[in-house]
């Protein structure tokens, strides 16, 4: 996973604003919940929407 720094370089603004508000939300969930794995799984389908996927959702930069 890219850090949100990246993500606002690389993303147009608005899967930009989509990224960062499930990062926020991540970041609220309890770590390893379902909720959080889903989260985590939204934000990588933008990632590979812009071919910036490195393969593991859930790495915690």
């Amino acid at each position: 996973m890219i850090t949100l720094e990246e993500a606002e370089e690389k993303l147009p603004r608005r899967d930009f604003d989509k990224f960062e508000n499930l990062f926020y939300i991540s970041q609220e969930e309890e770590h390893l919940s379902s909720q959080w794995y889903t989260t985590r799984q939204m934000m990588q389908e933008i990632l590979i929407k812009y071919n910036l996927d490195d393969g593991d959702p859930f790495d915690l930069k």
